[in-house]
């Protein structure tokens, strides 16, 4: 697609995304978000290409803020972006709020037309990097929110464990502070538990919870069902019961 399709998309999310937009106007946004994530989705030069539109990113976050008919497709265009390269992953994280704003709407759980999934998508492309990694985590609520997002299921459940995992191997101390959250040992074990997608990453963040402090390994080993579940794990073999000797 020529820059100036690209370009008319993203001027058509802008002026359509105000909650004071007519159901028309938001109808109008919804469907250019959409194919902006169409177009990002379809290779790594086109989603970097959606990424140089002139304000495309802020238009993109700011659609994702204002949780309306758009922030679904809105996210998911962030997330392509974010895996496009570590560049504009980095690029993303840079915008004023973003950061918040991916955070956020994962906290706001699931539903048909969340956002949830594309954002927590966006902030495992993000975290990858060691340091932006750190720096979601220091986000007011980051870490609860993607704890929250374990329980939410599906993909949401699936990137927010990948988001975790490396949160945690980005240092210790970060392993030790998700230890604080309220219900994280909770939600992980019963990913690793349920034996579906976000098992692997999962069992990886336990074992690195674990190895931060010996203490952590006791409550860990303390929380209700943990062993079973790991034990289960490696009882399965394959990939998951790789991640967990590995610790």
């Amino acid at each position: 697609m020529a820059s100036e399709g690209l370009g008319a998309l993203v001027a058509t999310l802008a002026a359509c995304v105000p909650a004071s937009a007519s159901r028309r106007l938001q109808k109008a946004a919804a469907g250019s978000a959409q194919r902006l994530a169409q177009i990002a989705l379809a290779s790594p030069v086109l989603a970097r290409r959606v990424a140089e539109v002139p304000g495309a990113l802020t238009v993109l976050v700011t659609a994702v803020a204002a949780a309306g008919a758009s922030s679904k497709h809105s996210a998911g265009a962030l997330c392509f972006i974010t895996q496009a390269s570590p560049g504009l992953a980095r690029r993303v994280s840079e915008l004023p709020g973003a950061l918040p704003v991916l955070v956020g709407a994962v906290g706001g759980g699931g539903g048909e037309e969340s956002s949830s999934a594309g954002s927590a998508a966006a902030l495992a492309d993000i975290t990858k990097d060691p340091g932006l990694a750190r720096r979601v985590a220091e986000v007011p609520g980051g870490l609860h929110a993607l704890v929250g997002g374990v329980s939410a299921g599906g993909e949401t459940e699936v990137e927010s464990v990948a988001a975790l995992v490396n949160i945690a191997e980005a240092g210790p101390g970060l392993a030790q502070r998700m230890d604080e959250v309220p219900g994280a040992l909770r939600a992980l074990v019963a990913a690793v538990a349920a034996g579906k997608d976000a098992a692997l990453d999962s069992v990886a963040t336990l074992v690195l919870i674990a190895r931060a402090d010996p203490g952590l390994a006791r409550r860990m080993a303390e929380a209700p069902g943990a062993l079973l579940a790991l034990g289960g794990a490696v009882a399965a073999g394959g990939d998951v019961a790789s991640s967990s000797a590995a610790g």
